[in-house]
């Protein structure tokens, strides 16, 4: 039992921290990072505009879709390098067969 737990393979084979049991994955850090320097952006553009408040949440959708995008793709190259490497199926039909 405790505050932040982790694993670099869940059961979909991609690294995994749970926060007061919460799965904390590596896109929703993605989009934690994203949003935040998103509506920093958006805000400083949007104070240049005659409505402040849309350039942050635009800069804030816009940067938590980036992050999501980057923590996925980086959750698949982490799971393409934690899957065994298998033999291909020919070389099992030889094994059984005798040949080798």
């Amino acid at each position: 039992m405790g505050i932040l737990k982790g694993t670099m393979e869940n059961l979909e084979g991609v690294p995994e921290a749970r926060l007061i049991g919460f799965p904390f994955t590596i896109p929703s850090a993605g989009a934690l990072v994203g949003g935040t320097a998103g509506a920093i952006a958006g805000s400083k553009l949007g104070r240049k505009a005659s409505r402040p408040g849309i350039g942050a949440t635009t800069g804030a959708a816009t940067g938590s879709a980036i992050g999501i995008a980057a923590g996925k793709l980086a959750n698949r190259l982490i799971a393409e390098a934690n899957r065994p490497k298998l033999m291909p199926l020919d070389d099992y039909n030889e094994i059984r067969s005798g040949k080798i």
